[in-house]
């Protein structure tokens, strides 16, 4: 009898041993995923970076752009690229997303933008596109990997490694142009 009982024990620490190896391994990756769907995104990102170079020297010559909202841009994507987590990135390139959307409206609105202007407006309109197709994937990732963190009993293993969630890219101004 105590036999059997040492035998079901020993069956039973194996299975949970299973599970948490590949519950772990799971985990691992899905983080990979996620980092390198983010890493991805980046190289997008930092087209992005360029064209918004390309349009604060020409919104400066634009009579009718905002320069204080141009600033703000050029200055959130010095803060994108100086930041160290893929948390503070993402917060970054939300924010840029919301200025670019508001700034986008505004020259669209005034009609008077120089012929270089509205070039690197295309540009940037086309690397939102492609911006927000990589975004879909990354958070498609997110989500999976933010869905195992949360949920039981798979939270018990994030706890346990110290997986946790990441944030998700907000909609890009492709989203919000008309």
């Amino acid at each position: 009898m105590n036999f059997n009982l040492i035998i079901a024990i020993a069956l039973l620490a194996a299975v949970v041993l299973i599970w948490l190896v590949l519950s772990y391994k799971g985990f691992l990756k899905l983080k990979y995923s996620v980092e390198e769907a983010f890493e991805t995104t980046e190289v997008y990102l930092k087209r992005r970076h360029e064209l918004i170079k390309k349009v604060t020297k020409a919104a400066k010559t634009c009579e009718n752009c905002d320069l204080q909202l141009t600033e703000a841009i050029s200055q959130m994507k010095n803060a994108a690229q100086k930041a160290d987590s893929i948390e503070e990135k993402v917060s970054c390139e939300n924010e840029i997303s919301g200025l670019l959307g508001e700034w986008m409206e505004q020259a669209g609105a005034s009609g008077k933008a120089s012929k270089a202007l509205d070039d690197t407006c295309r540009q940037l309109i086309a690397a939102e596109d492609d911006i927000e197709h990589f975004a879909r994937f990354y958070n498609t990732l997110v989500k999976m990997l933010n869905t195992r963190v949360a949920s039981f009993p798979s939270n018990l293993i994030a706890k346990l490694f110290h997986f946790t969630a990441k944030p998700m890219l907000d909609a890009v101004i492709g989203s919000k142009r008309s």
